[in-house]
């Protein structure tokens, strides 16, 4: 299977309940499902987003979506002890993958060209107004640890070239900064 089978340049649905559109430059690779059909057993991001082949290349994005609406309950330190280092390791092997010789060189090559490399957190809360708890807001620091985590064969590209950050979809679909817009059903 290719990865282009898990390539969307139209809407396209990422989870049960969250659909991704991006813009006429961009398409959207349901990632964690090419992996899948890849036989990775490693932890690796929901969603890729690059620039459609064919046009100057801008920024890659790998996401990671949570979807606490249909649990009814608001994230905290219990029922999250453990995410920041889950999206840590999730950042590291997607990446690793990313940059190996294992991954169709078309799609490394859109993944790497791209002049910042953005690793997100699209999490939808259960209430609107709702804030992310404080201990999820230093995502730097995720970068650090997915660093470590590479152990040095395949390092995080630099922090001057990375960008880590917390998402929902009133901020993506209110801002020109991100390349999709999403629809919660």
């Amino acid at each position: 299977m290719s990865f282009r089978d898990f390539q969307s340049c139209g809407t396209t649905r990422v989870s049960e309940h969250v659909t991704y559109t991006p813009d006429a430059a961009h398409c959207v690779f349901r990632y964690d499902d090419f992996m899948d059909s890849m036989k990775d057993s490693g932890k690796r991001m929901d969603v890729l987003v690059l620039e459609s082949s064919g046009l100057p290349m801008g920024d890659s994005w790998l996401v990671e979506l949570k979807d606490y609406r249909r649990l009814n309950n608001h994230p905290n330190k219990e029922n999250c002890s453990g995410l920041p280092l889950t999206l840590a390791a999730k950042i590291a092997d997607s990446h690793r993958f990313l940059v190996s010789s294992v991954c169709p060189h078309e799609l490394s090559e859109s993944y790497l060209a791209g002049a910042q490399i953005h690793f997100c957190l699209h999490m939808e809360l259960p209430a609107a107004g709702s804030v992310a708890p404080p201990f999820l807001n230093d995502y730097r620091a995720l970068v650090s640890i997915a660093a470590n985590l590479s152990s040095g064969r395949l390092p995080i590209p630099t922090p001057n070239h990375t960008r880590v950050e917390l998402l929902n979809a009133a901020i993506i679909n209110r801002s020109h900064t991100y390349p999709w817009s999403v629809e919660l059903d």
